[in-house]
C-alpha cells in the first residue's frame, strides 16, 4: 500500500476553526493547553481511520528506527500486513524548545505551528508552515485570545484584522 501525503495546512485549518471546543480558559496551565491539543489530534486521526498513540516509540519500518512521539498516527490493514504497521502517517511534536523544529522538518513532509506572545496585539501569535522535503510551501497565520469570559479562542489573522473583539460586547436578547 502506498503512503498517503496529507494537505497538512487543511488540519491547521480545522485546528483554528475547532479551537475553541477545546473549552480552555485563563483559569487552565500550559500542561492541560497540550493535552487538550494533542487529544484534538488523536481525535482527528479516529476520524480519518489511523490508529493514535500518544507517547509512542514504536520502530518505523520505513525509517529503520524508533524515536519517541508524542503523537503518532499509525496505518495498519490487514488486507496488506495483518501482523504490522504499514507506515507512520502523522508524527506530532508539541515542543518548548526551539531549536528542536529544524530537527522534525529535515526531509520530512511537517507541519510546524509556531505560537508566541505578541504585545502589539496582547495575544498569541500562531504561525503554521507546511514542509516538504523540497522545502516550505505554504503559510497560514492566525490570532490566539481570550474572550470577555476568560475562554480562548482562535482564529485567522485577516478575521481577527476585521473585527473588533476587545470592544465587542456579548448582550443577550431576551
Amino acid at each position: 500500500m502506498e503512503k498517503q501525503y496529507f494537505n497538512l495546512i487543511s488540519f491547521f485549518n480545522g485546528y483554528v476553526r475547532s479551537y475553541r471546543r477545546m473549552n480552555l480558559s485563563s483559569l487552565h496551565n500550559r500542561s492541560m493547553f497540550t493535552k487538550r491539543e494533542i487529544d484534538y489530534f488523536a481525535h482527528l486521526e479516529e476520524l480519518l481511520g489511523f490508529d493514535a498513540f500518544i507517547e509512542d516509540s514504536k520502530f518505523d519500518c520505513l525509517k529503520g528506527r524508533s524515536r519517541p512521539m508524542d503523537l503518532s498516527w499509525w496505518k495498519w490493514d490487514a488486507r496488506f500486513d495483518d501482523e504490522y504497521f504499514l507506515y507512520l502517517a502523522l508524527h506530532l511534536e508539541r515542543e518548548n524548545v526551539w531549536e528542536k523544529d529544524v530537527d522534525t522538518i529535515q526531509k520530512s513532509n511537517a507541519l510546524m505551528i509556531y505560537r508566541y506572545y505578541d504585545a502589539e496585539i496582547n495575544s498569541e501569535r500562531i504561525y503554521a508552515c507546511s514542509f516538504t522535503p523540497e522545502g516550505m510551501s505554504e503559510v497560514r497565520k492566525a490570532i490566539c485570545a481570550q474572550d470577555q469570559t476568560g475562554y480562548w479562542f482562535m482564529v485567522f489573522e485577516e478575521e481577527y484584522q476585521q473585527a473588533d473583539f476587545e470592544n465587542e460586547e456579548i448582550s443577550i436578547e431576551r
